[in-house]
This record gives C-alpha cells, structure tokens and sequence, in this order.
C-alpha cells in the first residue's frame, strides 16, 4: 500500500460531473421520508441504548453513578448497563453522529443525540476513564478494555483486559466526536474537546505503537497476544490517521510519526489479501511456531473485509471488487452470501457472519450486521470507482435487513418492541427455518450504527468514515469547477483511478478545474 490516506477521487469530465451524477441518481431513488424515519428510528434505539435518563428504562439514572454516560451493548433494561463493550459503544458514537448530522440538515431536532454524546465522551469516557488503563506500570497502559462490568445500579465493579482493536475504535469516535462538534456549529467545544482530551488520545496510541510488529508489519491484539490481527492492525491504521490530523489541528506535539506507522502496518495488511479462490484477507498471522502464517484459523468472518470498511486500504482496489465478487458469488464450496436466485426468496443477498471450517449451527445463520458491513465496503467502491455492480449489491444488502418480506429482523419494519423498547435489529435468522431466529433482546448498537450508515450511503450519498473527513469536493460556478478539501495534504491528479498519480505542487483549496477533455481523477496525498 502507498503513503496515502484512502480518500474519495472526485470525476471530472469537461464540466460535467460524471461521479456526482451516479450517486445523485441513486439518491432520487429513494424514499427520502423513510430514510428520514429510518435514522430517527436507529437513532433513538442508541438513546435507548445508553445509561442516561434519555433511555426509556433507565430515566432515574443519575450523573453521579459510575456508568453514567456508557453506552449499553444492547438497549438498557431492568439489569442496568449489563454489557459495556466499548469498542460497540465506540461504533454506536460515531453512528449516532452521523445520523444527527444528517437529521440536522433534514431540520429535525438533535438535542437529544447531543446530550447523550456528550455524556458519553465528556462524563463517561472523559472525566471517569472507566474504559481506560491508567495504570502507567502497566503494559496496557492508554489502551482501552474490552469489557466494562457494573451492577444493575451503574456501580463499577471490574473490566477486561485491554485489546487494540477495541482502543483504534475509540481513537476514531474521539476523533469523530471533533468533527462532529465542528459541523454542528459548536466550533469552541471542538477545539476544547481536542485540547482536553489529547492526553487520554496520545497514550492510546502508546499503546497501539507497543503492540506493532515492525517485522510483520501488523499489529498484535493484547499485550498478552502473540497473533497478528485484520482487525486490530486495520483499527489501528484508522486510529493513527485520526491522531496524525489531530496532532496537526490542535498543534500538538506527536509521541512518533504516526503516519509512518499507518503506513507501515498498511503495507502488512496489503501482504494478508488471499489471491486464491478465496478473495478476502486472512485474518491474522499465527504466531504457532513461529512462522507468522497467514490463516482464517477456525473461520471466515466480516474481519475478511474489515481494511476497507475501515478506510485503512483504499476501497478503490481492484482487490476490493474481487472480494465482493468472492463474498457474493462465492467459491471453493463456501457462499457468505445465501445463494437465492429468486428476489422473491426471503434469503435474497442475506450474508452470513461466520463459516466455520467445521460445521456449526452459525453457519446456517444469516445476519443483517455483516451484511450491512459488506454493503458499506461495497459502496466506498462503487463510490470511489463508478462501478454499477458494487453499489446495486450494497442497494441490495440493505433491503435485505430491513425489508418485512426479507429478513423481517428490523423492528422498525415489523412495528415490534421488546422491553419497551422498539427498533433495532434482531441479530440472525436461521436460513434452513424462518421461525427460528435470535431472542429479540439481542438487537445490538453496533448493528444499528451499520444501518445508519448503509442508510446514509444509500439514501444520501454520505460516506461515513473512520478516517479524518478530507475529501476532495466538487463545487460549481457558473460554467467553471472548483475543487475544494478539507484537511491537510498534497492535492494529487491521475487519468486514471488505480493511478499513477501525480502531486500538483503548492495547490490550495480551492483549486480550479476547468477546460478539461479527458476524465481525471483527484485525492489528497496525507
């Protein structure tokens, strides 16, 4: 992999805008009111999701308990905040952003979100640092746990280990949590926010610097752990473009050159794509021997295809559209995607989460949350390259998880409510047996939070990234363009998606881009 941070190219064609026209079409499509409704819906199932009194079952939840502020893996019921897994908060946050973000420009009112992020970043993680190793004796120190454990009350009482992945996507909702605050206007408390909580980001990415192999290039997922992970090296790639950018926003001195290291695990997880009959990467190096063989171990999973979803590759790879060929069609014996031909069959581009090399009930199982993961990855492609077939199976996917006639998991489809609780999706249904599917509390912010964004993908055209925002825009006057980006970095030009790029020296934004004949493709180079 190259030096530079996966960024949308932008299409120019003379002064028609060929890659604005594509997903424009898309957009009209769509039934913008339900779209609208579907991000209320999701939204308000991660409100009621956290230990605030905006949940509707934990109203008495008071500032002063020690889980005030987290966020719930599933929706707060009579136990309390029973399952804090804070990479799923993490992943829940920077949906919920996104969601008021685009409900904010829809006119709708975002007060609630916002309060229940700010005691989510301020309060909980924050002021408490419940999530957080503090222990500068520790060899987890700056990383973030796994698991948090409290009573019914909120009252803490213990917390896993610390892993890599889990502190990546905390990095990358801090980050979020800034630009999230600067789009909504509140300028002053996102420069406080970056100044406040730069100790708290800096050590993280301590932590993720000590778990790097700099042989293997990939890092490992626990101080404790000797395997080298998909998911842990590509959280760790986005974490650290996160904290290069905020280093360089708020002028903060960086611990090491955090690009570098971004690039360098980047070049690993180039080298875990399996070029066999199956187009995905492995998912880690084992450690067993000491070879570092690339391996699935006991199975493939959605942490095949996590690079891209996490913007730590490019989604304009080439690779990228072999592996949804791969995750589509399948191969070698094994579909990820249930091979219905019929749109008529309710198992219609339903995906599985898991295939187990031996046989499990989970194999049977089609999920909407991988699914809603693939189809994201599936849009960053047709969005970075223009390709029809990625986008139409992304189109698809999401059908699939909220359609009645579909999945009939989505709670905002089926009207049903558990706990007092409604929406959100039910995480899996038997493919061999409609009738038999997952306990409707296991509906899962994390999920959700994939919704949200497949939904703004699709529906809006938004792409929603782990990654800082720094893409190039087109911006129209009168008969000329101009290209616009926001973020640092060296505009660069190609004839050509896949390259060779080339830097346009000294180049500000905006930029002109006019009198073109021939169809370019811009980025910035970080």
């Amino acid at each position: 992999m190259t030096s530079f941070t996966p960024t949308r190219p932008a299409r120019i064609f003379g002064v028609f805008v060929v890659w604005i026209s594509l997903f424009a079409a898309a957009s009209a499509s769509s039934a913008a009111t339900w779209a609208e409704d579907a991000l209320l819906r999701e939204a308000g199932f991660i409100v009621n999701c956290s230990f605030t009194e905006f949940a509707a079952n934990h109203s008495a939840a008071q500032n002063t308990d020690n889980a005030y502020g987290a966020i719930n893996v599933d929706r707060i019921y009579s136990s309390g905040p029973d399952w804090v897994n804070p990479g799923e908060s993490a992943v829940a946050a920077i949906g919920l952003m996104a969601a008021a973000l685009q409900l904010k420009s829809l006119g709708d009112n975002i007060t609630t979100y916002d309060q229940v992020l700010n005691r989510f970043f301020q309060t909980w993680l924050l002021a408490r640092k419940q999530s957080v190793n503090t222990n500068v004796a520790d060899a987890s120190y700056g990383g973030i746990c796994a698991r948090v454990y409290y009573d019914a009350s909120g009252n803490w009482r213990s917390n896993d280990n610390c892993a890599t992945a889990v502190s990546g996507q905390m990095l990358c909702a801090m980050w979020k949590y800034y630009e999230y605050n600067a789009a909504v206007g509140n300028r002053v408390a996102a420069s406080n926010w970056l100044h406040q909580s730069w100790d708290t980001a800096r050590v993280a990415g301590d932590f993720i610097r000590r778990m790097t192999n700099a042989t293997w290039k990939l890092v490992r997922g626990s101080p404790g752990g000797s395997d080298l992970w998909v998911s842990d090296s590509s959280m760790s790639v986005a974490a650290l473009r996160c904290l290069d950018q905020w280093a360089a926003t708020a002028g903060k001195t960086k611990s090491f050159d955090y690009g570098a290291l971004a690039d360098l695990i980047a070049t690993g997880l180039q080298q875990l794509k399996d070029n066999g009959i199956r187009k995905s990467f492995f998912r880690y190096r084992s450690s067993g021997g000491g070879g570092y063989t690339a391996t699935y171990g006991d199975s493939i999973d959605q942490l095949c295809f996590l690079p891209y979803e996490a913007d730590a590759l490019d989604p304009g790879d080439p690779f990228c559209r072999a592996l949804s060929d791969w995750w589509t069609v399948g191969g070698g014996g094994i579909s990820m995607t249930y091979p219905a031909a019929s749109t008529n069959d309710w198992r219609y581009f339903g995906a599985h989460w898991h295939y187990y090399f031996v046989a499990r009930p989970e194999n049977d199982y089609l999920y909407p949350g991988p699914g809603l993961q693939l189809a994201k990855v599936e849009w960053k492609h047709a969005q970075r390259t223009g390709d029809p077939v990625t986008l139409d199976r992304a189109q698809k996917r999401l059908q699939w998880a909220e359609g009645a006639h579909y999945s009939g998991l989505w709670f905002g489809a089926t009207s049903a409510s558990e706990a007092g609780v409604a929406n959100g999706l039910v995480d899996w249904r038997n493919a061999t047996n409609y009738a038999s599917a997952a306990p409707t509390w296991q509906r899962f912010v994390d999920t959700s939070a994939y919704f949200i964004e497949a939904v703004l993908m699709i529906h809006f055209g938004v792409n929603t990234k782990y990654i800082p925002n720094s893409d190039v825009m087109i911006v129209r006057h009168g008969a000329d363009l101009q290209l616009t980006w926001k973020g640092t970095g060296t505009l660069q030009f190609a004839n050509q998606v896949t390259g060779p790029w080339q830097d346009l020296m000294n180049s500000t934004s905006p930029y002109p881009a006019t009198g073109l004949s021939t169809a370019q493709f811009y980025r910035l180079k970080n």
